[in-house]
């Protein structure tokens, strides 16, 4: 939410812009779950709320809901106010980071990892290919999904691989102090960080193949 979009209030661009999700759904008899709505207010850490007319001591900063805030309704339904919101696997932060993002896959990455590595461990593991095709898989590919869309530090990419690699490892029975980057490349995995421009460039050959008026 801005407080002025080409001369016009920002609250009163989002109330036009939810009349008309309420007349596209109303045409076609759709109904918008409140339980998985949410209003998020972008900003950055300069934003200054006195333009919208709020007191910041009001509330804080990392919680918007205690912030006096305009309400929005959809169908007769008032959207409750959220720091963050994840919208097809990404984890759209009110700050403009990738925090959460990060966090998100940090945890999807260590439990399914640790499952893989904990079926490694037992009397008959299965073979190093046969968990480099599991790890391809689950581990992955999840982390496939959003990864061409939000970026990371150096140090996170890092931690990323080192999850990454915790089965492979297991499967050779190699030592922890195993090169992280050696290890992915003996199975064929490469890095995190070229991954990320892998899928990126494989997404933009994507689009560029698709064919002119293409929405």
């Amino acid at each position: 939410i801005f407080p002025k979009m080409g001369g016009m209030q920002g609250e009163f661009r989002v109330k036009l812009a939810i009349q008309a999700l309420e007349l596209f759904a109303n045409r076609w008899r759709l109904t918008v779950s409140p339980k998985k709505s949410a209003c998020v207010v972008f900003r950055s850490s300069r934003f200054d709320y006195r333009q919208m007319g709020i007191n910041k001591d009001d509330g804080t900063d990392d919680d918007i809901c205690s912030l006096k805030l305009p309400p929005f309704c959809i169908q007769q339904h008032e959207i409750p106010y959220a720091t963050s919101y994840r919208y097809l696997g990404l984890e759209l932060d009110c700050k403009l980071n990738w925090s959460e993002q990060y966090k998100v896959i940090r945890v999807l990455l260590a439990r399914v990892c640790g499952s893989i590595t904990r079926l490694i461990g037992r009397a008959r593991a299965p073979s190093p290919s046969a968990v480099r095709k599991l790890c391809a898989a689950t581990a992955w590919s999840s982390l496939a999904y959003t990864l061409p869309f939000w970026s990371f530090s150096k140090t996170k990419a890092a931690h990323l691989n080192h999850l990454l690699v915790t089965p492979l490892r297991r499967a050779l029975a190699l030592p922890t102090s195993t090169c992280v980057l050696d290890a992915l490349m003996e199975y064929g995995f490469p890095d995190v960080g070229v991954y990320q421009q892998m899928l990126q460039i494989k997404l933009l050959k994507r689009i560029e193949s698709l064919p002119e008026g293409h929405t």
